[in-house]
């Protein structure tokens, strides 16, 4: 599936906020690893993940993964923001 077609088929904001939690899960096992290239990787799809989200509804997933993004060294982080991600919003 291409970039475009991933983005694409995520359908409203539990599509979306779904599609963030696989992207913490995929960030939180790479900083378990101490892999270098596993965290830049995630990192591409976490930025990929904010530029094609809607703005209008997913402004506070942006934030998560931007969050994400800015603490990739901190693996107890990871689970902090899989915890925001999964949250209600009001």
């Amino acid at each position: 599936m291409s970039d475009n077609n991933e983005w694409d088929a995520i359908d409203g904001f539990e599509g979306w906020a779904a599609r963030l939690e696989q992207l913490l899960a995929e960030a939180e096992a790479a900083v378990k690893t101490d892999d270098i290239d596993r965290r830049v990787e995630v990192q591409r799809k976490l930025r990929q993940f904010r530029h094609h989200s809607p703005n209008t509804y997913c402004q506070k997933l942006d934030a998560i993964a931007l969050q994400a993004i800015e603490d990739s060294s901190a693996p107890r982080s990871w689970k902090a923001c899989r915890r925001s991600a999964s949250a209600p919003t009001s």
